[in-house]
Formats: structure tokens, C-alpha cells, sequence
């Protein structure tokens, strides 16, 4: 009762309407739950469903509304453009779509765990391979790793554990600086401009941390942390 609450106290205060309308609906799980209080444990598949339906439509807003602050030079420095926010602060903002993504992972968690409690088994272990997965980027992809970066001062790389920028954000969430990464990667050893060495170099790549295979797929947005780097050719620009 007492996260519910929450959850609709939070959702109220949302100044962008579509992150009202696309919560994950906590009131109908609660509902769900009692109605099939007997039953759930032959509802898996059915429940399992039911919540990456859900996911996939919160989903489809948070990336919606992520490519529009990626998009916009005031909250993101790093591809340029001319659409500007008209009617919210880009910090504002920000906070807001990062409020959206911990609001909805926490959610998620809190309605596998009574589901479990109430006879699904085996629904947090669900909700950890949902994350896991990374087929949901609300419940933790690299876009809300750079939401998150903008609320440190100054962010450590965790593999030197100095305070270092750049930084390059993989496709598993996992972060390190670009000095770093070059020296993992041996990337000056390569010929051609930065991005080309970084896109040839990720065919064979693992991540340092979780060793996910390919975990720099493409060039976004939000692959660099605070600003993209210069497209080198002799070398990274640090």
C-alpha cells in the first residue's frame, strides 16, 4: 500500500501527460492479483506476457521522449540541431524522464515480488532476466546510465577509479573512460577515424566488466559522456 502511494503520487506530478498515461498499471496488478490469488501459479505464461506487453508500451515512450532530449543541443551537447524544448526546462525534463525509468523499473520489481509472494513462482528471477536482457532500456540502458552521469559531479571510471571524462557508455550499461577503453581495446593501433576504429574494433569486443559480446554496436547519442568526442584520425581525442 504504502509504494502505491507512491507510484500515484509521483505519477500526478509529471508535467509530460504521456508519462502519466504510460506507467506501468500498478492498480491493475493489484487487482490482477486478488482476483487470481488461487490461480496463479497456472497464470505464468499469461502473467509473463501480460507484463512484457506492458514494458513494451512504457518502453516505446521512453525512447520516444529520450531521442527528444538526445535531439536537443541545451540538454545534450553532443549532436546538434534546431528543434528546442518549448515548454519545459531541459534539466526539467532530464529529471523527469529519469523518474519516469526508476519509477517503472521499481514497478515492475514490486509487482513480480507480490506475484511471487502470492504463488507465481519464479517472478523475480523473471523480473532480474527482463534487466538482464537489456530489452528494456527504462528498466537500465545506457540512456538512463547518461541521465544518471549529469547528477555526478565527477564520475569515476571503474576501471582506473580516477575521476575521468570522457567516458563511453556500452550497449550493457557498463561504462569506462576513453583512455581506458583504448588501452583495453588497443585502439590506436588501428588506422582510420575514431568512430570507424571503435566500430571495427567491436566485432571482437567484450565488455570489461560483464564480457557482453558487441557492446558498442553504433555511435548514439548518449555513447559518450559529457560531450562526443573529436572524430580523430590519428587518435582519441582525451
Amino acid at each position: 500500500m504504502k509504494f502505491y502511494r507512491e507510484f500515484q503520487k509521483t505519477q500526478q506530478v509529471f508535467q509530460q501527460e504521456v508519462f502519466q498515461a504510460s506507467c506501468i498499471p500498478y492498480k491493475f496488478w493489484k487487482k490482477y492479483i486478488k482476483r487470481h490469488r488461487d490461480t496463479l501459479p497456472n497464470k505464468l505464461q499469461e502473467i509473463r506476457t501480460l507484463l512484457e506487453t506492458q514494458c513494451s508500451q512504457t518502453e516505446s515512450v521512453f525512447l520516444e521522449k529520450s531521442k527528444t532530449f538526445f535531439s536537443n543541443p541545451f540538454s545534450c551537447p553532443i549532436f546538434r540541431c534546431t528543434k528546442l524544448f518549448q515548454t519545459q526546462d531541459p534539466e526539467e525534463f532530464r529529471k523527469e524522464l529519469l523518474m519516469f525509468s526508476d519509477l517503472n523499473n521499481k514497478a515492475i520489481y514490486k509487482i513480480c515480488k507480490k506475484l511471487q509472494k502470492n504463488g507465481a513462482p519464479n517472478m523475480l528471477s523473471f523480473y532480474s532476466s527482463l534487466k538482464s536482457s537489456h530489452r528494456f532500456h527504462f528498466l537500465g540502458g545506457p540512456e538512463t546510465v547518461y541521465l544518471k552521469l549529469k547528477d555526478e559531479p565527477t564520475p569515476e571510471c571503474p576501471i582506473c577509479l580516477e575521476p575521468a571524462t570522457p567516458l563511453i557508455i556500452l550497449d550493457c550499461s557498463h561504462y569506462l573512460c576513453l583512455p581506458c577503453f583504448s588501452n583495453y581495446t588497443k585502439l590506436n593501433s588501428i588506422q582510420g577515424t575514431l568512430y570507424n576504429r571503435i566500430s571495427y574494433m567491436n566485432a571482437s569486443l567484450s565488455c570489461p566488466i560483464c564480457r557482453k559480446h558487441r557492446p558498442i554496436p553504433s555511435i548514439k547519442p548518449y555513447s559518450f559522456y559529457p560531450t562526443l568526442p573529436k572524430n580523430s584520425l590519428t587518435g582519441p581525442s582525451f
